[in-house]
């Protein structure tokens, strides 16, 4: 329980009031001093503290620039609802336009393919997201509202890379047989090369996409595409 005393000074004066702290409440006040990134609430522990210490409101309001009323409110808070109190309470107004369900949905399709969820594209744009949510019966957001939350929540825009598959059933003999020419090419006993092969053009472009930082996405390539090549080869040695 916080105490406070008065000294009578005359009948038109308030009386002077003066927090009592233990050592316990002295030490928590003192460490949410040295630890709060929050100006106003280390004056307001500082308030407390010098009230302790034995100065008079009237000081405490000249050393730390705020008007006595303010001093004896805060006096109030602390000593109704102790450190808690210092803190700045939620002020009213218009309620977030995203809640922790709405965000729980957004990181959860993100995290999808959008095709595995039934849509027709393979990368979520902000509008994209802002449309599903909204269909999920979420309230409709701006697609930067999107932008700002995903970002929150760890995302940053990084382009995918195409995920290759071979349908040949003796790829990993080929490959394992490939390494096993490295060795003779270093010695100057073979000359090896590899094949190289240029796109041109007919292979749809891929768009920078919604990933987690530090993850990158995998598209497939159609399987039928038609393509152009530019054929050469690739001394391993000299490149």
């Amino acid at each position: 329980m916080y105490n406070w005393v008065s000294d009578e000074v005359d009948d038109d004066m308030p009386p002077a009031r003066y927090i009592q702290l233990t050592p316990a409440q002295d030490a928590a006040l003192k460490d949410l001093y040295r630890r709060t990134d929050k100006a106003d609430v280390r004056s307001r522990c500082q308030m407390i503290l010098l009230s302790a210490q034995g100065h008079s409101t009237a000081e405490i309001a000249d050393l730390t620039f705020f008007d006595q009323d303010t001093v004896l409110f805060w006096f109030d808070r602390y000593e109704a609802d102790g450190l808690t109190g210092l803190q700045d309470r939620p002020r009213p107004g218009r309620p977030p336009k995203m809640t922790g369900s709405s965000r729980d949905d957004l990181e959860r399709a993100v995290d999808q393919d959008p095709r595995d969820a039934g849509h027709p594209f393979s990368v979520w744009t902000c509008d994209d997201l802002a449309h599903f949510l909204a269909q999920k019966g979420h309230l409709r957001v701006a697609a930067e509202t999107i932008r700002r939350h995903l970002r929150d929540l760890g995302f940053r825009i990084v382009r995918p890379v195409l995920s290759i598959s071979s349908p040949d059933p003796d790829y990993e003999a080929k490959v394992e047989h490939l390494e096993e020419l490295k060795g003779p090419a270093r010695r100057g006993e073979i000359i090896l090369l590899f094949e190289d092969e240029v796109d041109l053009n007919l292979l749809p472009g891929i768009i920078a996409c919604w990933t987690r930082r530090g993850q990158q996405r995998w598209i497939p390539t159609p399987g039928q595409n038609q393509k152009r090549y530019g054929f050469g080869a690739v001394n391993f040695m000299t490149g």
